[in-house]
């Protein structure tokens, strides 16, 4: 819909939504209320449809070529039947009763038309995703022409066309593929797509400049690649990999956290001197003054009070090692207590 609205041949499908159904019922969706009552909405969307049919050539006056008229209440009712489906989650056994209800809807109500019919088509091979799709591909063409402003004033929709091109495109292939050869079940024969067979051109891609932009920045980096050698190239890598570590951490090398290979060259040598004095110090006070002399009596009276313990004292710490905890700070050691 974000490259349909707005075209008038799109909004002919709003014509067929209608406020004088809800209090009164119809001639023929009467006669099957109680099958159809699986939801109130699709009762109501059987009465439009009811409606709808009667009045088609009425309803549709501002489109001049007839077949269409047809062509918009039959992808308008699937599409709607689809969505309700999905909507209210009805059962594989409702959706078949339901379809049958319409199709009799469909033969009483073209029965009382002297022309202008419009059967509504269904069938076991052609499946609400299918209708969909054909849909798609239908609103494409009709509204092709319409398309071209929408992507050139909108720059969100402009980068998403080549997207929904190709949806189209393969929509399109596939009904050539499937349904131009010959017809099998599976194509829709009572609207008559015969021209989405014959035609040329049928289908033509757009450009916009988003597009185009993105295509000549490939193509320029693409040149700027093969210009350097394998070495630059493995530095840019490099960089590349560089610049995605530092992204990770919530930093940039273009946002100024990270200045420049010359302020790093500041930045090392200050924290080697730093650390080579810190050490010359230490060493010279461990040395020379009383502070070694401190150091080497701590540490030999912990050696002594590790090897202080008597034979009772260890045979007690072997038969409970997992419970003490030895502290080589003091002269004790700790036993924790476990319940039963």
């Amino acid at each position: 819909d974000l490259f349909l609205n707005g075209s008038s041949k799109y909004g002919l499908y709003n014509k067929f939504t209608r406020d004088d159904i809800y209090d009164v019922d119809t001639r023929y969706c009467k006669l099957h209320k109680s099958n159809l009552n699986v939801n109130q909405d699709i009762y109501n969307l059987c009465k439009m449809y009811e409606k709808n049919l009667g009045e088609l050539p009425k309803i549709m006056k501002t489109e001049e070529d007839s077949k269409q008229h047809c062509r918009y209440l039959t992808f308008w009712i699937n599409d709607r039947i689809r969505n309700n489906f999905k909507t209210h989650n009805v059962p594989m056994v409702k959706q078949n009763i339901i379809i049958q209800k319409f199709l009799s809807v469909s033969h009483l109500v073209n029965k009382d038309l002297s022309d202008n019919q419009c059967k509504y088509i269904h069938n076991r091979n052609i499946d609400f995703g299918l209708w969909k799709n054909w849909k798609d591909l239908y609103d494409y063409i009709r509204n092709k022409d319409n398309i071209p402003g929408k992507i050139k004033s909108n720059e969100r929709l402009c980068k998403i066309y080549q997207e929904y091109y190709a949806h189209i495109e393969n929509i399109y292939e596939n009904y050539k593929n499937e349904c131009c050869p010959t017809e099998i079940r599976k194509c829709p024969k009572g609207i008559h797509f015969n021209e989405w067979c014959s035609e040329n051109n049928i289908l033509t891609k757009l450009e916009c400049e988003y597009s185009q932009k993105v295509t000549e920045d490939l193509e320029e980096s693409s040149k700027i690649d093969s210009a350097h050698p394998a070495g630059e190239e493995d530095s840019r890598t490099n960089s590349a990999i560089a610049e995605i570590a530092l992204y990770s951490q919530g930093r940039s090398i273009h946002n100024g956290d990270i200045t420049s290979d010359k302020t790093n060259d500041y930045i090392i040598p200050s924290v080697v001197f730093s650390v080579v004095a810190a050490s010359s110090l230490l060493f010279l006070l461990y040395k020379f003054t009383t502070v070694g002399s401190m150091i080497n009596s701590k540490i030999l009276r912990r050696k002594i009070n590790n090897n202080n313990f008597n034979e009772h004292t260890l045979s007690f710490l072997s038969d409970y090692p997992d419970n003490i905890h030895f502290d080589s700070r003091n002269d004790g050691f700790h036993v924790s207590y476990q319940p039963d």
